[in-house]
C-alpha cells in the first residue's frame, strides 16, 4: 500500500521470509505506536529490497515492523525519493519524470442467476482440486526447526504402559500405519525407549492417535519466567 501520510517505509517480518528479504538489526530500536499490531511495538530491523516501477528500478530501505492489515506500506521516504507527483484531478502519476495515467477499475455490476451456480461450483472444485483432495501421501518440504525441548536427567529410562487398542479400531490403526509408513511420515526404527501412543475414539467413532509424553513432560526443566509488563516493553 501507498500511505502518502507515512513517515516511513515499512514491511512485515512475515512478508520478508517470503521475499527472502535480507535484513539487519538497528543500532536504536524505534518505537511504534500506530498502525501496528498490538498497544506497543518496537522496530529493531531493517533491510533494503528493489523495487521495479515499470522500466524504473530503485533500492528502497524498510523497517520491519508488525504491521497491520498490510504486509508492506509505503509511506513519504519512498515518494520523495523518487520524486513521486500524484495528480488526483487527471487521474496521472509521475515517477522520476515519467507520467503515467491512472486507470480506475470499476467492479463488474453482472448479476448472477440460480442456473449458473451449478457452472461456478465446477470452476471453483476445478481451481481448488489440489486443496480439496486430501492430503497428498508424501513428505512435504522440510523446514529447519530452531526448537530445543531441555532434560532434567537425558539418560533417565521411562517405564510406560504397554499401548493398547480396541478391536473396533484396529481396522483403522492398521490402514493408518501402512498409510504413514508408505508415505514415509512415520519410520519403523529400533530405538531403546519410546513413548506410546494412545488410541481413543472419536465421537464419529474415527480413530484418533495421540502420544502420551506425560513421562518426559515430568522431566522436562520447567520454564517459570514470568510474562513482561507491557507496559515496559
Amino acid at each position: 500500500m501507498i500511505d502518502t501520510g507515512s513517515m516511513g517505509n515499512f514491511v512485515s517480518p512475515a512478508f520478508t521470509k517470503v521475499t527472502k528479504m535480507r535484513v539487519f538489526p538497528l543500532e536504536q530500536q524505534l518505537m511504534l505506536q500506530l498502525g501496528c499490531i498490538g498497544s506497543w511495538s518496537k522496530i529493531t530491523h531493517g533491510g533494503t529490497s528493489t523495487i521495479w516501477i515499470g522500466n524504473y528500478e530503485v533500492d528502497v530501505y524498510f523497517d520491519v515492523a508488525n504491521i497491520d492489515c498490510y504486509n508492506c506500506i509505503i509511506g513519504i521516504p519512498f515518494l520523495r525519493q523518487t520524486k513521486v507527483i500524484l495528480n488526483f484531478a487527471r487521474k496521472t502519476i509521475e515517477i522520476a519524470g515519467n507520467k503515467e495515467h491512472l486507470t480506475i477499475i470499476r467492479p463488474n455490476k453482472t448479476l448472477l442467476k440460480n442456473e449458473d451456480i451449478p457452472q461456478l461450483q465446477n470452476q471453483w472444485f476445478d481451481w481448488y482440486k489440489h486443496r480439496l483432495s486430501g492430503v497428498i501421501p508424501k513428505l512435504p518440504p522440510l523446514w529447519e526447526v530452531n526448537h530445543r525441548i531441555p532434560l532434567v536427567d537425558e539418560k533417565k529410562q521411562y517405564v510406560y504402559h504397554l499401548p493398547q487398542c480396541a478391536d473396533v479400531l484396529k481396522q483403522q490403526l492398521s490402514d493408518k500405519i501402512r498409510l504413514y509408513t508408505n508415505a514415509e511420515w512415520w519410520v519403523l526404527k529400533s530405538i531403546p525407549q519410546a513413548a506410546p501412543m494412545l488410541c481413543i475414539p472419536k465421537k464419529n467413532g474415527k480413530l484418533w492417535t495421540v502420544i502420551d509424553c506425560h513421562k518426559r513432560n515430568e522431566n522436562t526443566v520447567k520454564d517459570v519466567t514470568p510474562f513482561p509488563d507491557q507496559d515496559q516493553i
